[in-house]
């Protein structure tokens, strides 16, 4: 409460201007994990501006801040200067920074630390060209954004995107110009084909239809939908005269067509897309977004139905609970649907405050975990009128999952819990960490993975012995567990560890970039990872490359196909998704949206797969 208290009294005692230079230092010191808020560490040169005036006002604000000892300040190894939040609490529980966190939006959020990191890549490689966006997607939602008065981009960011968005120009003048000289040439052979008539006509058609044959060859092994309509765009044009390449590359584009991968639908929102999921029996699909609805459609991409939130509230997340009913998270509710009856209202699961989308289990006998703030809910679904039982938590849930031996794992904080449901009566045992848990997982024997700043420890099935602590070189943010107990670890310094059940170190999979996704192959003799740099890193399960893929931005989703011949799925920000087979050969470029793509995943049955896009658009494909 002081903490807060003391923050209030700061910022209201700033005149307007000070008041802006606070919020934007304020929320340069902000992270997003798991749909929660965390703090983070702010180098000095990240708050440097283009404005002189800003900069002695961030000077003059971040010393007061330090004085009312919310902010403390200090030197890292590299001998750079930085600022972070005095304690975790001043961003956890400050209502003020929660509302200017709400007020910018998550993905604003998201998307000015991913363009701190480029912009530090940029300058890091001495301004080379080839780090910029001029290529990227996310250079109009920046443009957009730089536009607005109140900005909290700083100078390197600034030039960042400047000069993302001149070198974009200067290729977009480019390429008019060769566009110019293309119009140019086909206006002189129109008039030469008039001139010429009947036979200039043939022979110009003859061209045109064996140029896109050529063009229809080259998109096979990219885009087999557009191989398609350019290859049938190739026989009409020369229909009556058709000529052999024309005829060989079209039935090629239909050969390769019914073999792969061929857009179904578009299911559309209005807002970013949250939550894309098929029903477990591949017949329905369940889509939550932004736009304050969850909705539901059916395999072929019908809608079927329009869920809205209370208040137009963001759907965070949406699931299916059984063949019955279907439930959506939004802010303090969570609405419980009848999947056959359409004109039924839902029962409400109110809570005190935001669930944690993190935090919502489906548990036997018909019940239901959800958790708020510090409390964590078991729900009688069939009885939803019933208040829940309760239980009470030592920090802000974040994250909750259901152990092999159907006790509860919860994150909270630096705590992490294991609890028996059934009996919340019961002690729980506590797995206590001195800094913020970023990642859980669970063995298959019950013993538990935790991942704490740098470091992963393992405990026991039962009680609260710590087995094993494996130190790291950076953060670790992410653990998956091999089927038959080993473990992959995936920090922030470009590499994957893996380990085996007793905790020792297997191999290390190196990489070029950061990893941002990744996963195991159903019998774990494979791991993907997808990096920040647009690269696909396949490996076998004793740490020996397999092949090296490519995208052109961050990839955000990698995922196994369920069915044979087993397949490589691929989804990145450069607004495609891939499938590869275990070789590396590119076999079709499946998905094209017009922003980035944030998710993909298969059919239960492998036979269509989901793209959601930051288009605010759901793309389902047969595979």
């Amino acid at each position: 409460g002081s903490l807060r208290t003391r923050a209030d009294h700061l910022y209201q005692s700033l005149d307007e201007a000070h008041r802006d230079t606070m919020r934007k230092i304020m929320l340069r010191m902000v992270s997003l994990e798991g749909g929660e808020i965390a703090s983070r560490r702010v180098l000095i040169d990240e708050l440097v501006y283009r404005d002189g005036t800003e900069n002695q006002q961030v000077g003059e604000v971040l010393r007061l801040l330090v004085d009312a000892r919310l902010v403390v300040r200090g030197t890292d190894s590299a001998g750079r200067g930085y600022a972070e939040p005095a304690h975790d609490a001043l961003v956890k529980a400050w209502g003020t920074l929660w509302q200017w966190v709400k007020d910018l939006g998550e993905d604003n959020i998201l998307l000015g630390s991913k363009l701190n990191a480029a912009a530090n890549d940029y300058l890091l490689n001495s301004r080379d060209v080839k780090y910029l966006w001029d290529n990227d997607p996310r250079l109009e939602v920046l443009k957009r954004i730089l536009n607005q008065p109140r900005h909290w981009y700083n100078e390197k960011e600034l030039e960042f995107v400047e000069k993302s968005v001149r070198r974009k120009r200067d290729r977009t003048w480019r390429l008019r110009a060769i566009v110019a000289a293309v119009m140019a040439a086909l206006t002189a052979l129109t008039i030469w084909a008039v001139i010429e008539r009947d036979h200039a006509i043939r022979e110009a058609n003859i061209a045109k239809s064996n140029l896109l044959a050529i063009k229809s060859g080259e998109m096979l092994d990219k885009d087999n939908t557009e191989a398609l309509r350019l290859a049938g765009a190739a026989y009409h044009t020369a229909e009556d005269y058709p000529p052999p390449a024309a005829l060989q590359i079209l039935s090629d584009a239909f050969h390769s067509q019914a073999q792969h991968t061929f857009y179904a639908a578009r299911l559309a929102h209005e807002q970013q897309v949250y939550t894309a999921v098929f029903s477990a029996d591949g017949q329905q699909i369940l889509t939550a977004s932004a736009d304050g609805s969850a909705r539901l459609w059916d395999r072929r991409g019908s809608l079927l139905r329009i869920m809205p939130s209370r208040d137009h509230a963001r759907v965070r997340r949406a699931g299916f609970i059984d063949a019955q009913r279907i439930y959506s998270v939004s802010e303090t509710d969570i609405l419980l649907w009848d999947r056959q009856q359409a004109a039924a209202l839902p029962d409400t699961l109110k809570h005190p405050a935001p669930v944690a989308p993190g935090a919502v289990v489906l548990l036997p006998e018909n019940k239901l975990l959800t958790g708020a703030s510090n409390r964590a809910f078991i729900w009688n679904i069939s009885e939803s009128t019933q208040p829940p039982d309760t239980l009470l938590l030592p920090a802000n849930i974040s994250a909750a999952i259901l152990l092999p031996d159907e006790r509860i794992l919860t994150t909270a904080g630096s705590s992490v819990l294991r609890w028996n449901w059934r009996a919340l009566s019961t002690p729980p045992d506590t797995l206590a960490h001195d800094r913020q848990v970023s990642a859980a997982a669970a063995l298959p024997d019950g013993r538990v993975l935790t991942a704490a700043d740098t470091a992963v420890y393992l405990w026991d099935a039962e009680g609260q012995r710590l087995l094993a602590t494996l130190p790291h070189r950076s953060r670790v943010q992410r653990i998956s567990v091999f089927p038959d107990g080993r473990f992959l670890t995936i920090p922030r310094d470009s590499t994957a560890v893996i380990w085996d059940g007793d905790s020792t170190a297997l191999d290390t999979l190196r990489h070029r970039a950061e990893v941002v996704s990744a996963a195991i192959s159903a019998d774990g003799r494979q791991i993907l990872c997808g990096l920040y740099d647009g690269g696909v890193m396949l490996w076998n399960d004793r740490g020996v490359k397999i092949d090296s893929l490519r995208h052109h931005a961050e990839v955000n989703a990698v995922q196994f196909s369920p069915r044979e011949p087993a397949l490589i799925l691929s989804a990145a920000e450069d607004s495609t998704a891939r499938l590869w087979d275990l070789s590396g050969k590119l076999q079709q470029q499946v998905a094209r949206h017009r922003l980035g793509i944030t998710r993909a995943s298969y059919s239960p049955d492998g036979t269509q797969i989901l793209t959601a896009g930051m288009d605010s658009t759901v793309a389902l494909w047969s595979a």
